[in-house]
């Protein structure tokens, strides 16, 4: 009663749509399930890598063809045009090409949410955001896992 008195929350509110809350029972079987995922990157070799949620909007503009429109824009205060990251290959392929030939490993891997402005069908699994897991095998073969 306490919290909701402070946050002013009533029984109208919810979520973005396309998102969802997990509570603590099933952050126990998504954070096995990322372990897990983990283990098995670090098991077959690799380096893990996190790159930032968000990117420059003229980086990822016209690098996914169709479905660019599936882009959440955004502007920072001094009016630079950003986006959230839909997937995490452009992000991955933008660190290989800025670490250059210092990357002598590159079986890199990366585990994290993404988003995407769609029309979200919750029943059919559609989200606007979600965890993916993706593994560069080599710098021509990447695998993706949502």
């Amino acid at each position: 009663m306490l919290i909701t008195t402070l946050l002013n929350v009533d029984e109208n509110m919810t979520v973005c749509q396309g998102t969802r809350d997990y509570g603590p029972g099933e952050m126990f079987c998504r954070e096995h399930i990322e372990k897990t995922v983990k283990d098995v990157f670090h098991l077959y070799g690799g380096s893990c890598l996190d790159t930032p949620v968000f990117e420059r909007k003229d980086i990822l503009a016209g690098k996914y063809g169709e479905d660019a429109k599936l882009i959440f824009d955004l502007k920072d205060q001094g009016g630079e045009e950003l986006a959230l990251r839909y997937d995490h290959t452009v992000p991955l392929a933008r660190y290989l090409a800025m670490a250059g030939t210092t990357v002598t490993n590159a079986k890199l891997w990366q585990v994290g949410k993404v988003y995407r402005r769609d029309n979200p069908v919750m029943s059919k699994g559609r989200m606007r955001e979600f965890s993916q897991a993706v593994r560069i095998v080599d710098s021509l073969r990447c695998v993706i896992m949502a």
